[in-house]
């Protein structure tokens, strides 16, 4: 395991959200932290999420790949993009490579295009749904139960193409703007602590 957390560490050396750090509890020093934090077996692992001050035992897996992918769920900062392409992972970077060949103005070009797409849909479904919202703060009587019926059947068919666009260009859209982050994100003050 030693040589997984010792890669993990220099993986995150750099990082401006995620600490990965060792402690040797038979040194002095070593052993007020470790029963600060209740640590009596070793190899113990214990993460520290923003604000947390007490820490969560760790009970994932000890490959690097598990540790990894756990430090990559507790790190909201990370998002593979132009700026932080060194970081991603070569799952991440096969995904957004085709978007960091692509020349800014087309970038944003396919951005907007996305953008409108989803946009439209959405209007589509939100008008849909102010139309019933309408028919609902009227009185009811039995003449109207099939204006209710109608703007029901109005919404749901505005409702479905909306979250298959939605669902359909999302990601690409994700991809596309993490193509265009060409400056690093700002540093946290806050760093997790693994």
């Amino acid at each position: 395991m030693k040589p997984d957390w010792d890669s993990l560490a220099k993986k995150y050396a750099d990082s401006e959200y995620v600490l990965v750090g060792d402690v040797d509890c038979t040194s002095d020093t070593g052993k007020d932290i470790c029963g600060t934090y209740g640590v009596e077996g070793y190899p113990t692992l214990k993460y520290f999420p923003p604000g947390d001050k007490t820490g969560k035992s760790y009970e994932g897996g000890r490959s690097k790949k598990d540790l990894v992918k756990f430090v990559k769920k507790y790190d909201p900062g990370f998002v593979c993009t132009a700026a932080t392409v060194a970081q991603c992972s070569e799952k991440q970077l096969t995904k957004l490579q085709p978007y960091l060949d692509m020349a800014p103005a087309e970038l944003e070009a396919l951005r907007d295009s996305l953008q409108a797409e989803i946009g439209a849909a959405k209007a589509t479904r939100d008008a849909a749904a102010a139309k019933l919202e309408e028919f609902r703060k009227k009185p009811f009587g039995p003449a109207s139960a099939a204006e209710g019926k109608a703007l029901r059947e109005e919404l749901e068919a505005a409702d479905a193409p909306f979250k298959e666009v939605k669902k359909a260009k999302s990601a690409t859209l994700k991809l596309v703007a993490n193509a265009l982050k060409t400056e690093a994100p700002k540093a946290s003050t806050n760093k997790d602590e693994v």
